[in-house]
């Protein structure tokens, strides 16, 4: 325990001192008890959201852990949990950080038309990898009462 303890203190010193483009590599060769801890992830998502994606599974379940990975970078939501995929505020709260970037528009407009399974009425979210999108994520509407999607 006291092991544990002693790593989680030593990332969360270090990660202070890390840029965000080292974030990732310093989570994924941290030990898998940093990668399990809420505070030492909940800091690496704070300041790099995509490192949700090498959180421990249960964290990715984590709904204020997840909100805070896409409040800091919408695209994280990629690494959530399927329940919190589906939960209306934390994919809202995705699409307003993706800001304006080019091509965000048409997908989120895709995600929010995607929003109806949350809201009822029937559409539904699901990512599928597409060449030449960033992260290879592409949040495909399966419903046609919006127009968009597949």
């Amino acid at each position: 325990m006291a092991k544990k303890a002693e790593e989680a203190q030593d990332f969360l010193q270090n990660l202070e001192k890390i840029e965000e483009e080292y974030i990732v590599d310093f989570l994924v060769n941290s030990p898998s008890s940093v990668n399990a801890n809420r505070e030492c992830v909940l800091a690496a998502v704070s300041k790099l959201g995509y490192a949700l994606e090498y959180a421990a599974e249960q964290l990715k379940a984590d709904k204020g852990l997840v909100l805070a990975a896409v409040t800091r970078h919408g695209w994280a939501l990629e690494y959530a949990a399927d329940q919190l995929k589906a939960d209306k505020a934390v994919v809202r709260q995705g699409i307003a950080s993706m800001g304006d970037h080019p091509g965000h528009a048409a997908l989120s407009a895709a995600v929010s038309c995607s929003l109806g399974n949350t809201l009822g009425n029937g559409a539904s979210i699901e990512p599928a990898p597409t060449a030449g999108m960033s992260r290879n994520l592409h949040f495909a509407a399966t419903t046609t009462a919006c127009g968009v999607g597949s």
